[in-house]
């Protein structure tokens, strides 16, 4: 974990907007749809944007396995989203918060 990360999840305010983004998207991964082992990701990285880091509109759902997605292709240089792992379900959702 970074430190930027390591502060970020040791603040109130994390805990806030983590809260308010699982809350907005019916507690379901939004782009699979699964609520199982979710995460807040943020859509901008806090490294390069450390301003957003508690901004409810940077940060969406995502379940474990879409967030490793979501990793390996920002590493790999492939952008943000893949619309294809989108469920129809929350593809709303994801345009608003992209």
């Amino acid at each position: 974990m970074s430190k930027h990360h390591e502060r970020i999840k040791n603040d109130p305010r994390w805990k806030a907007a983590r809260a308010e983004c699982l809350e907005r998207d019916d507690h379901a991964c939004v782009w699979c749809g699964s609520e199982d082992q979710l995460e807040a990701d943020h859509v901008l990285e806090v490294g390069a944007y450390p301003e957003l880091a508690f901004e409810v509109e940077n940060l969406r759902t995502l379940c474990k396995t879409c967030h490793i997605k979501r990793g390996r292709e920002a590493s790999a240089g492939q952008g943000i989203t893949r619309l294809e792992w989108v469920n129809e379900r929350y593809r709303d959702v994801l345009a608003s918060i992209l």
